[in-house]
């Protein structure tokens, strides 16, 4: 640090040969305000002694008093210490000249710090002239200005840390546009007959367009040092004036300035617009990789002038290229002639809302041109214009066939399911479940309507020695010929159900007692007469049956034990035969 402070301002003076011992600009302090930025806090002791050390040194050479050497740094040193306090004293990050609002902070500091420095030189110097202290802030106040943006934008685009400092072009491009600054520059600055100043702003303002924040503190850096020493030799368009050298001088301070104040704000807005377009390009990737993998696209139409957008997703749902140009009419066009009613019905709705914001949504079959039919959600909402002046529509396009699919094969799956659960397994006959259901029904009609009900159960004589002499098969072959001769052998309204084992339950809608024991005598008659194509395999089986008639006050509940009740009744009058309960 004390060797570069030495050798900033050994330069700086003898190239520009200072108007009073004072150069017209002070490197020094840019470059020690930049070290204290970059380090960390407990780095900056170090740093500041080492600037010390080289600005007494520097002061001592060119032949100052011990007392002026020392005060001199002082006011160098502190100056640049208040703006690193002010800058980063409470923790905040560095100024990174990016965006906007971290301009005024930095132009604030710096000039509060490069006053204090001012005057306290005032002080020590002994001078209290305005000329000496216009020319000491000016000084070192552009010092501040021109260095420390090139470094801190150089050492964040460095160290990678941060996108935003990422050089708008590479190492050849920047030497080639700064080039181009040093040449427009040389070309004004070299001859002191037209007034050629406005020609560096237009190449600033190219470099800092074409690099960046980058850009604008480079340029504003080679337009100072070419247009300082041309100017400390006497040659340059500034020379039209005709004044004193100080006059000068603190002109060519001034048209520095002006330049820094105009390009670095320029350079941020800028480099803040290509932040945005780089966070809307990635966000418009991450959207786009969003509709493909949720299937969904999106649309968006301005009614009054009639423009419509489609994104990539709509063009792939509805199977069209690209060149196709999107269209209301298009879209809903392309879906099944049956949904296209409902799409225009909700569009039209939106159109005509009267509130400030209508909510839509339908769901549709989308033909493609191959054939290929999908299952569509659309959702969208219309707006009004705040004025009035016309609506916009925006909607989602979702391809939900795969669930569509999913709730058809469950619907599916649901209905076998409850076929299985409504039908016994081995005999097909109704379950005890939905036979239970069905007399409940039954007898809801029957309160309703005053017709009759009747209820008969019965069991399979002597089961379990059937299971016993032929086996399980030959009891489960039983039970299948018990289940169809029972069928047969009921009427066409009449249902069969299995209750479990070898019970079974015949329900008879519209039957009286009368009827009902015709039916149940019909069926235990076919079961006893019916015999299989193997005698040995398929015994000769019987049935007894028992038969209740529906009361006023009956449930299904009392129905069933009245006829379960005849049922034990004909077992234990020997089997085979019918009884009625009481």
């Amino acid at each position: 640090m004390a060797l570069l402070y030495f050798a900033s301002a050994a330069l700086s003076l003898w190239l520009t040969r200072g108007i009073n011992g004072i150069a017209m600009m002070w490197p020094g302090s840019g470059l020690l305000l930049s070290a204290l930025l970059l380090v960390q806090r407990a780095s900056v002791p170090g740093i500041v002694l080492g600037a010390g050390v080289g600005s007494v040194v520097f002061g001592l050479v060119v032949g100052d008093p011990p007392v002026v050497a020392v005060g001199t740094a002082g006011a160098n040193l502190i100056e640049s210490i208040i703006g690193w306090w002010l800058l980063r004293g409470q923790g905040e990050p560095p100024p990174s000249f990016v965006t906007p609002v971290d301009l005024p902070r930095f132009g604030g500091a710096i000039t509060v710090a490069a006053a204090v420095g001012t005057l306290i030189a005032w002080m020590v110097m002994g001078r209290p002239s305005a000329e000496f202290a216009a020319s000491w802030f000016m000084t070192d106040l552009l010092g501040m200005c021109l260095v420390t943006p090139v470094v801190l934008l150089s050492a964040a685009s460095l160290s990678g840390r941060d996108a935003d400092h990422d050089p708008m072009a590479g190492p050849g491009q920047a030497t080639l546009w700064l080039g181009l600054v040093a040449i427009v520059t040389l070309a004004v600055f070299s001859q002191s007959i037209y007034p050629l100043l406005f020609l560096p702003p237009v190449a600033l303002l190219t470099v800092t367009y074409r690099l960046g924040p980058f850009g604008a503190a480079s340029g504003m850096l080679v337009i100072a040092a070419i247009g300082s020493v041309a100017t400390a030799l006497g040659h340059g368009p500034l020379m039209i004036l005709h004044g004193t050298r100080a006059g000068v001088a603190l002109f060519l301070q001034f048209y520095l300035l002006v330049l820094l104040a105009t390009a670095l704000p320029m350079a941020a807005v800028l480099a803040t617009r290509n932040r945005l377009m780089r966070e809307v390009g990635e966000s418009n990737r991450l959207l786009m990789l969003a509709e493909r993998a949720a299937q969904m696209g999106h649309w968006r139409l301005a009614v009054a002038r009639g423009r419509m957008f489609w994104s990539p997703e709509i063009y792939r749902l509805y199977g069209v290229g690209a060149h196709e140009a999107p269209s209301m009419e298009r879209l809903i066009d392309g879906l099944h002639s049956d949904d296209r009613t409902l799409a225009r019905a909700a569009i039209a709705a939106a159109v005509a809302m009267t509130e400030a914001e209508h909510e839509f949504m339908f769901d549709a079959r989308l033909l493609q041109p191959d054939g290929v039919m999908l299952h569509v959600r659309t959702r969208g909402h219309a707006r009004r214009a705040g004025d009035g002046s016309g609506i916009e529509l925006f909607g989602v396009v979702q391809d939900v066939s795969d669930r569509v699919h999913a709730a058809q094969a469950l619907e599916a799956a649901r209905n076998a399911a409850e076929v299985a659960a409504d039908t016994d397994h081995l005999t097909g006959l109704a379950s005890r479940r939905r036979a239970l259901r069905l007399l409940d029904d039954m007898l809801a009609d029957a309160r309703a309507t005053g017709r009759a009900l009747s209820v008969a159960v019965f069991d399979i004589d002597h089961f379990k020695t059937v299971n016993d002499l032929h086996g399980h098969l030959a009891g489960d072959v039983v039970l299948q010929r018990v289940a169809s001769a029972a069928t047969h052998a009921s009427r066409v309204d009449d249902v069969v159900g299995r209750l479990g084992g070898e019970e079974f339950v015949l329900l008879l809608p519209g039957a009286d007692q009368m009827a009902a024991t015709a039916v149940a005598e019909r069926v235990r008659l076919a079961i006893g007469a019916d015999r299989g194509v193997d005698v040995a395999a398929d015994p000769r089986v019987t049935i007894s049956i028992g038969v209740a008639e529906m009361r006023e006050d009956a449930t299904a509940t009392n129905l069933l034990n009245r006829a379960d009740r005849a049922l034990y009744e004909a077992k234990r009058a020997g089997r085979n035969r019918m009884r009625v309960a009481a």
